[in-house]
């Protein structure tokens, strides 16, 4: 019964599996509160995928990426920033409507996705501000790949009717 006011604690569950019951009532409680931290841990986990992750796009947002990067910069990991915004985004939403651009952005997201390590995580960073967050690799592979992106994406993603390709900075 201590224990059930505990459960948010990491090793309160390992505690509560080695308990012993020796009647029903007790056995039936240390499940309940077991299934407790099951259910309250995916809950948190949602939530953190919520909290960072940006809705549209589906890739982490600002706040994700600052985590990551302060967890990289604590164990001393080397990593790179990529910071990409989108040319003229703004005639985009002006000239086609924000339906439009927001497919825009999500085809950016996809193509970003499929053009990185699954390790590498891309975020948008806000509006049409993308990051993509690279460790341990040295400055001229992440000019490399930034190019690489840049190029996959003027050739895949098209503004709606004039085929006017969207470019990177």
């Amino acid at each position: 019964a201590d224990m059930a006011s505990l459960l948010n604690q990491a090793e309160i569950s390992s505690k509560i599996k080695a308990i012993q019951p020796w009647y029903y009532e007790v056995t039936k409680f240390k499940l309940a509160l077991l299934l407790s931290i099951r259910k309250f841990s995916q809950q948190m986990s949602k939530m953190d995928h919520h909290i960072n992750t940006d809705p549209l796009t589906g890739l982490m947002n600002r706040r994700g990426l600052n985590y990551v990067m302060t967890q990289n910069i604590k164990m001393n990991i080397p990593f790179s920033v990529l910071l990409m915004d989108v040319d003229h985004f703004k005639k985009v939403n002006d000239n086609y409507g924000h339906d439009q651009g927001d497919m825009v952005l999500k085809h950016i997201a996809h193509t970003m996705q499929q053009n990185f390590r699954k390790e590498d995580i891309c975020c948008r960073y806000g509006g049409e501000e993308f990051v993509v967050f690279v460790d341990n690799v040295d400055k001229n592979t992440a000019v490399m790949v930034a190019n690489r992106l840049r190029k996959a994406i003027s050739e895949s993603v098209v503004y709606a009717d004039d085929n006017t390709p969207v470019t990177f900075s």
